[in-house]
């Protein structure tokens, strides 16, 4: 049977996390990252509390990146690098 003993999540607060779940239902400290993760445990299962951190890429589509996509296709076509085959499709 199939049992989950590990979950993770993103706080912004890892710190003030780990201090409650320690307070309240006494977990230890397993160990800490230098970007300021925390896994702790209570014996049994494993928590680890990840540093919410600034994406590294921005994901998603905006209207300044559909344009630039668009600017670049016309560029790219003009230049005669993309195939009027798959501009047609």
């Amino acid at each position: 049977m199939a049992t989950l003993r590990y979950i993770a999540c993103i706080s912004e607060n890892p710190e003030t996390l780990t201090e409650f779940y320690r307070r309240f239902l006494g977990t230890d400290e397993i160990g800490r990252s230098p970007e300021g993760d925390i896994s702790i445990t209570d014996g049994f299962y494993n928590l680890t509390l990840f540093k919410k951190r600034r994406p590294l890429v921005k994901c998603g589509w905006s209207r300044d990146s559909t344009i630039s996509a668009w600017r670049w296709t016309i560029w790219k076509r003009l230049k005669g690098g993309i195939s009027q085959s798959i501009l047609a499709a």
